[in-house]
């Protein structure tokens, strides 16, 4: 293993949406306490902010554990919209109230970059590569899907080592809360620009 060598970053990528929350909101575009509905008026459920998404205090379901048997398509991989409409169609029954408890849950950071799109106007992988890689000096970072031609590190499919390869599966391409490819050199980078 070489320290430009690219992996899936899983659940560090949780991190670099939070960046961006942040980012949106020292411009003041959004507020801590602003509701999801505000954003995103199709959301079902009232009373969620976007302070209780970043905390996993939501009280929402796990997707990973309620879309499974609801996504069909095997030719495509299923995307941040298309977990709205799963949410706003099926209404999974929350695990709890808001903010009565912390609950790690990725559904929080997959629905964030539907917000930041919707503020910024630009696709979520867009923005942060214009407002965080590119400014850290992360030459090397990207999204699933999203990869740009100038990358020639090689990449790590496998989770634990260089030889074990996983399938893709279907929810590889929610972003927000996993997908993102990296290594050791950028996020050394990504460290000090923090």
């Amino acid at each position: 293993m070489r320290v430009d060598d690219l992996f899936q970053l899983a659940s560090v990528s949780k991190t670099i949406t939070a960046v961006a929350i942040m980012q949106l909101i020292e411009n003041e575009k959004i507020q801590l306490e602003d509701s999801v509905q505000k954003f995103l008026p199709e959301f079902p459920y009232k009373g969620i902010t976007i302070r209780q998404l970043l905390s996993h205090r939501s009280g929402l379901s796990n997707y990973m554990y309620e879309t499974e048997n609801y996504w069909k398509d095997s030719n495509m991989y299923m995307q941040n919209k298309d977990l709205l409409t799963f949410i706003q169609t099926q209404k999974p029954k929350p695990y709890n109230y808001p903010n009565t408890c912390f609950s790690y849950c990725n559904t929080n950071f997959a629905l964030l970059p539907l917000i930041i799109e919707k503020v910024s106007g630009k696709a979520f992988h867009d923005y942060a590569f214009e407002y965080i890689f590119k400014p850290a000096g992360m030459r090397q970072t990207f999204f699933l899907g999203h990869q740009p031609n100038y990358i020639h590190s090689r990449v790590l499919i496998g989770r634990y080592d260089q030889y074990e390869y996983n399938t893709p599966y279907y929810s590889d391409a929610i972003l927000g809360d996993k997908s993102v490819y990296s290594n050791v050199e950028d996020m050394l980078m990504f460290h000090l620009a923090l």
